[in-house]
This record gives structure tokens, sequence and C-alpha cells, in this order.
């Protein structure tokens, strides 16, 4: 369990208000909503070094218990947050019901989205990243962002802090524990490792926006202190166990990534023919790294968990957008690190994988479908289910592109672009049932939902029912 806060009096000045000194923040942890019967309680000690954040681990706790928690610092006390631990390893735990989000661009929509989880009450929240975005002011957004765009550290935390202000995001931190990982936006679109997507950029200078963006991310999320960043990097991937029911595989698949390639090739913005370039297939090419797919290698080989969830970024299933015979694929995605998708497939192949279920965000659209063998073959033996949720606020895709989508892979159930929403997903030892939860309208803080598609994965088979 981490218990994370920040201290701020005026949140979107730099040094947020404060004194530039360390600051002792003291926490309670109590059984009870009410704070009657404390359980746990200790002081952190915070400073500018960190932007007076706080991520306090609570010792000796029951495993599979619900707990609140607050902050005191200062004079002044926090609002009460709901957690819980999870339950012990290997233990018959009945269910998780989990709640997936990403892409919450804070100008292009309002956090409705967050309103309704809230109400949900979920055991879990995974967030799948673009937690922020990097840009800067567009004068005809819903909300507008506090800078032009961002690249050094006090202007990423500057970004959080205008992020945070929201009160349903606030909400949401504050109704469920959160596992986390992130995707591009956190540094700057469609950036790969230590490359920037524009080729003309100093490899310096890049570095040291990512490092503060890094440093950034941490200071605003509930991380542990392992996550710490050394120098430019972030321990970001880690593994949680629900009992016996899943094991949580929480991936980076930004930091180590290899640069992209063939993109001379082709206009900007247009994905690279994986069927015409070479380079594309290279067995050195990685999304994970070298170490981080020998852990996953690891967990898999050891899991006995009666589902594996994976959290992660961007899209597994190779998806053609290329309209027509021709194949074309985002070179953003796992379908253009060919070897490093083969790796990950033979891997789940080769370990027995109890029921694989990939979640996946990025494409701002909700998709569903399935991970197959052959990644050019739609009609290999699906290997596992893959669920896409849909932004939080960000920009939706014309729904004509999906239907394309639809017609031209095989492999995919389910493409809707022009909405916005979450995943609402229960899980037991029988079945994984996905709720893809839409908004009426992001423009509005508070929306009214509805449901857009429900399928049901039955624990044994890959396949999607619904």
């Amino acid at each position: 369990m981490v218990l994370w806060t920040r201290l701020a009096l005026r949140p979107l000045e730099p040094g947020a208000g404060l004194a530039p000194r360390e600051l002792t923040v003291h926490w309670e942890l109590a059984a009870d909503e009410a704070m009657t019967r404390i359980v746990a309680r200790g002081s952190e000690r915070t400073g500018p070094a960190l932007s007076h954040s706080v991520h306090a681990m609570p010792r000796g706790l029951r495993p599979g218990a619900e707990y609140f928690y607050r902050f005191t610092a200062g004079g002044q006390r926090s609002p009460v947050g709901r957690t819980r631990t999870m339950p012990a390893a290997g233990a018959l735990s009945q269910k998780l019901d989990f709640a997936v989000v990403c892409c919450q661009n804070y100008e292009q929509g309002h956090y409705a989205a967050y309103g309704h989880v809230v109400r949900d009450a979920p055991d879990l929240v995974l967030h799948l990243g673009d937690y922020i975005y990097e840009y800067g002011i567009n004068d005809d957004a819903i909300r507008r962002h506090n800078s032009a765009q961002i690249h050094k550290l006090d202007e990423y935390r500057a970004r959080y802090a205008l992020y945070h202000t929201d009160r349903q995001l606030q909400a949401a931190h504050a109704v469920a524990p959160w596992l986390c990982t992130w995707d591009d936006h956190e540094v700057e679109n469609d950036y790969a490792g230590v490359t920037s997507l524009d080729a003309d950029a100093d490899p310096a200078v890049f570095l040291a926006r990512r490092t503060a963006a890094y440093r950034a991310y941490y200071e605003n999320m509930p991380l542990p202190p392992t996550a710490a960043p050394r120098g430019s990097e972030v321990a970001l991937h880690a593994g949680r166990s629900w009992g016996g029911l899943a094991e949580l595989h929480v991936l980076d698949q930004r930091q180590y990534r290899s640069p992209k390639t063939c993109m001379k090739d082709f206009p900007e913005g247009e994905p690279p023919s994986l069927l015409n370039c070479d380079a594309l297939y290279a067995q050195e090419r990685t999304m994970l790294g070298a170490a981080q797919e020998r852990w996953l290698d690891r967990r898999l080989a050891g899991s006995r968990a009666t589902w594996n969830l994976f959290v992660q970024g961007t899209m597994v299933s190779a998806v053609d957008e290329q309209p027509g015979p021709s194949r074309r694929y985002s070179n953003d995605n796992w379908g253009t690190y060919r070897a490093a998708r083969d790796r990950l497939v033979a891997s789940l192949e080769r370990s027995r994988t109890g029921n694989p279920v990939i979640l996946t965000g990025d494409v701002h659209a909700f998709v569903a479908g399935h991970v197959t063998r052959d990644a050019e073959d739609a009609q290999s033996p699906a290997i596992a289910p893959e669920f896409v949720v849909s932004s939080v606020s960000s920009g939706t895709r014309p729904q004509r592109l999906m239907d394309q989508w639809l017609k031209d892979n095989a492999n995919l159930r389910f493409a809707r672009g022009d909405t916005r929403g979450y995943l609402s997903c229960r899980l037991s030892s029988r079945e994984l049932v996905v709720d893809l939860v839409g908004m009426n309208d992001v423009r509005d803080p508070a929306s009214d939902r509805h449901l857009v598609k429900r399928f049901t994965v039955e624990a044994g088979s890959p396949a999607l029912l619904g």
C-alpha cells in the first residue's frame, strides 16, 4: 500500500506557495471511515526536492482488507481516502472489481467518467497512461492548459497541479487504490525510449526533458519509493498479485523501446508499410527492453493465478489501418515492433499462462478483439482477448475509420471511436465481465453515462462473448 499526497498552498505557482524547506506530514490509517479505529500512523519528511510530495508505505496490515486514511500538515487535515490491501498470495479471493482509464486531456473535456468511477467504488483503478498532456494552450478548448508546451521540471509539475485541481479526479484517487503506467504524453507525443519524435531534436536536450518529466510523474502519482527516479530512469514496471485470482503485470512500454524506423519512407502521420520495410522485422527491436522482457518471462513462467491481466499502453493486436489488400500499421503500436510482439506471444504460449487478458489505452476508442499467434494472419489461433479503453476526455476518432478497422481486421470484434469513457470490469474465477461505459457529453462535468457494449470472457477460453 502506498499513501500519496502533495502539499500545496497555491498549487499552480512555482514551489506551490510553500517556503523552500522540509516539512513534516503525519498520516493515519483506520479500519473505519470515521477514523475512530486507528490501526497505523506515521510521519514523513518532504520538501522542494520532491515538490513536497509524500509516498508513505504502512506496514503490518491485514491482507484483503479495506482501510481509510488521512494526512495532517501545518495545522491542515486532508479529506479521508479509501484504500485496501490485496489478498494474501495464493488466497482464494472470490472477486475483483476494477475500472480501467486512460487519456485525460484537460483541454478536451471534463472528467465526468471519474464521477461514475467514484459511484462504482471499485476495488482497484488501472490507469494506462496519458495522465497529462504536454501540449500548449488551445484557445478553442473546453478547458485551458496553464502554459505553452512544457519541457522543464517546474512546467511538468505545474501541469500535474492543474490536472489535480479537478475535483472528480481527486475523488477517484480517494475512492480506491490505483495501479499506473505511462504512455507518451507524460513526456512528448510518440517518443520512443531516449529518442524524440522530432528527428532534429538534440538527444541531450530531449533526455533532459524526459528526466524532468519522469521526476514529475513520480512526484505526482501513487508510486512506491522503489520507483523514485535514479538519474534519467524510473523503475515503473511491476507485478502485483490479487490472491490466487489474478496476477497483474504492469508494463512500461515507453522507457526502453527501440526508436521508430522506416519513418523517412512515408509522410508524417501515416503508418509505415510493414510488408515493404524489412527493418521493422529486426530481431533486436524491442518494446519493453531486454531486462523487462526477462522479468516478464519469469513472472509468466511462475504464475499460478487463474487470470493474468496485462496493464499497458499501446495495442498488441496488429491492426491493418490501410483500406484494401495492402497492409499498413501504426508505427506507435506493437504491430511495428514485430519481433517483440512475437516474443511476448511465444512467452505466453511457452508458459501456458492462465487466461491472459491484454488491457490497452492510447487510441481514444473502445476496441475489443483477439491477439492472434500470427500478427499477419487474423485466422491464426487466438492467444488472448484485448480490451482497449476509450479516453476519459481526449479527442475521439471518426467512426468511419473504426468501421474500416473492423472490415479489414478479422481479429477485431468491436470498434467504437465516437465515445469517451472507461471500462468497468468484474472478475471471478469463472469469468471476466467487461462493460464499455460511455459518457453522454464530455463537455458536461455532470454527464450521465450509458452502456456501449458488454463482453464476457470465460475462464479457459480467450473467446469474446457478447
